[in-house]
């Protein structure tokens, strides 16, 4: 089997307006050894007709069709299966590349032997309303990145800064790579991108993340994004988030304890974006028979249906609470989903929470619930006044507490 450089993998679906840029700005990339895979999905435009115009012009242009729509992950994982490249490129079919940038991304990853190069996009918006709805590059990360990084390193970096970026179009993957991982899509799910960047990412040995803009993603009106409806958009968020939180379960062990603080963040702040959501869109939490597989709806009820909640709830003994309020300042310690949780159950009782309290600010929020989060060490000189209740996850409770006896923190509770 010939190998060639890169492979494109391009999922098509009704972009009859669009595909000839697209492919176009493929086959006027600096490189010649490259493959074009493209899987038409059942377009009822001309989109098909398109292709089989380039096929007979470039021979590096193939296409696959389905007989049935399979939606964009299956697609993405179908070009993976058969792709032949050293390199793995994702390309949505209504956007483009910018001209003659391929070489220097290839001669990177060949140089530091990555198994991921990052960079950026630029866009393009068809009307004037989308344009000043887009008038910021959300692509472009203000944060240089120099260097060489694992996986880990470099998520921790993103979220401490709030520059993660998800989308696979600002990433070419070394095809052995994924392959050696079993890396894919999500199938059947909108947000695909999320899951997928969170699992690769942080299985990386070696990332470099570079300022240059080599994509053109392309706003309009009728993108994957924008037709579907609002609580078919949180069920599939959810399920993202529950595939990785499986990932992180069993893959905990492998990381550092500032990366799992900053998955622990990243997964806080996702959990409460699909809460915004449901609040803002008014949609009861019960609505959960959208999601089919049974292990993902117990997860959904637990979180969203105040079951973790009210067991921790009826576990806060009263003789506990009546004791929290003979101190002047009430500090949890913690910044997850269980210190939101102590803070919603104690301020239920009419406890008043002074501040959450880390040993990193930088990797996690200013503020919960508009409670600030400060560095545990800010509060030692007020230490005596102090109760600390320590809310983090079981692995590391043991290591908290010992860490606030060698702070002399008189007044310790672990719930």
């Amino acid at each position: 089997m010939k190998s060639v450089d890169v492979s494109f993998i391009v999922p098509v679906y009704n972009v009859e307006k669009y595909l000839a840029d697209c492919l176009d700005s493929i086959l006027n990339q600096d490189i010649d050894n490259f493959e074009v895979i493209c899987i038409e999905d059942c377009s009822t435009d001309h989109s098909l007709e398109i292709l089989n115009q380039y096929t007979k012009k470039d021979k590096r242009v193939f296409i696959i069709q389905n007989e049935i729509n399979k939606g964009l992950s299956y697609n993405r994982n179908l070009g993976m299966k058969i792709a032949k490249g050293r390199y793995i490129y994702f390309i949505d079919s209504d956007d483009k590349l910018c001209n003659r940038t391929l070489s220097q991304l290839i001669e990177l990853g060949d140089r530091e032997h990555l198994d991921v190069v990052l960079f950026e996009a630029d866009h393009e918006s068809e009307t004037n309303d989308l344009r000043r709805k887009y008038h910021v590059n959300f692509w472009e990360r203000v944060n240089s990145y120099k260097g060489i990084y694992t996986g880990g390193e470099i998520f921790a970096k993103f979220v401490e800064n709030g520059e993660m970026i998800s989308a696979v179009w600002v990433q070419l993957w070394n095809r052995k790579f994924l392959l050696e991982n079993n890396l894919h899509f999500i199938e059947g799910i909108l947000y695909e991108d999320i899951p997928f960047t969170f699992m690769a990412l942080l299985l990386c040995q070696r990332v470099c993340c570079i300022r240059e803009k080599y994509y053109i993603y392309r706003h309009r009106e009728q993108s994957i994004m924008n037709e579907r409806k609002r609580e078919w958009n949180i069920k599939c968020l959810f399920v993202g988030y529950y595939y990785m939180l499986n990932f992180w379960i069993m893959h905990e062990f492998k990381f550092t304890y500032k990366v799992n603080n900053s998955i622990e963040s990243y997964m806080s702040r996702f959990l409460n974006r699909i809460q915004r959501d449901i609040n803002n869109n008014n949609i009861n939490v019960q609505y959960n028979e959208l999601i089919d597989n049974f292990s993902i709806k117990h997860l959904y009820q637990i979180i969203f249906g105040n079951r973790l909640t009210g067991m921790l709830y009826d576990n806060i003994e009263e003789n506990i609470v009546n004791d929290l309020r003979r101190y002047k300042y009430v500090i949890i310690y913690g910044a997850g989903l269980l210190a939101e949780d102590v803070y919603k159950v104690l301020t239920e009782k009419d406890i008043v929470i002074t501040s959450f309290a880390v040993t990193d600010c930088k990797s996690n929020s200013k503020s919960i619930n508009n409670v600030p989060v400060k560095n545990i060490k800010e509060m030692i000189p007020l230490k005596d006044d102090i109760v600390v209740i320590v809310a983090v996850g079981k692995k590391y409770s043991k290591e908290v507490c010992e860490y606030l006896k060698e702070l002399h923190f008189p007044n310790v509770v672990l719930l």
